[in-house]
């Protein structure tokens, strides 16, 4: 079991990072801190198209960090608005089950009208800052088909009633 986790320890694992910030929100710089096996790195995340599959100015940061593999990753994402100081906004532990290629995404929303910012998990960053579904969406959806069931039975009931 020994040298099998020896070796295991010794196998590179590119972790691909992503952060996905909406355009109403100028960013100086977007940094990722990843800890493995208790050495810190400084990642610096960029959104000007130079890592294959980016591309420049879709408000998707991305950035590598490549070392030994690592079951547990410790990260810590900062944001540095223009002509501002870093601030972390998230802090978390990441489990990772490869040792091949990860990816890892978060999400910037911007809050209105206060304008607080918050970074959480997601599956996958999307290009453009799109919020994605929110909570009026089902409701919406609900109100259309009503009409479309409701303009059904008109015209069914407005075929039936002429002679």
């Amino acid at each position: 079991m020994t040298p099998l986790l020896f070796c295991s320890a010794a196998l590179a694992q590119p972790v691909l990072l992503q952060v996905e910030v909406p355009r109403e929100l100028l960013l100086q710089a977007v940094t990722a801190r990843v800890q493995r096996h208790g050495e810190l790195t400084e990642v610096p995340l960029a959104d000007d198209g130079k890592l294959p599959g980016d591309v420049p100015g879709d408000g998707v940061w991305v950035g590598w960090s490549n070392g030994d593999y690592a079951r547990i990753l410790p990260i810590e994402l900062s944001l540095t608005p223009e002509g501002g100081q870093p601030t972390v906004y998230y802090a978390g532990t990441e489990t990772l089950d490869a040792d091949e290629l990860v990816q890892l995404a978060w999400r910037v929303r911007v809050r209105q009208p206060s304008l607080l910012v918050d970074v959480g998990r997601v599956a996958a960053a999307l290009p453009g800052g799109t919020p994605g579904p929110t909570r009026v969406d089902p409701l919406l959806i609900s109100l259309g088909w009503g009409a479309v069931v409701v303009a059904i039975v008109g015209v069914a009931a407005v075929g039936r009633v002429r002679p």
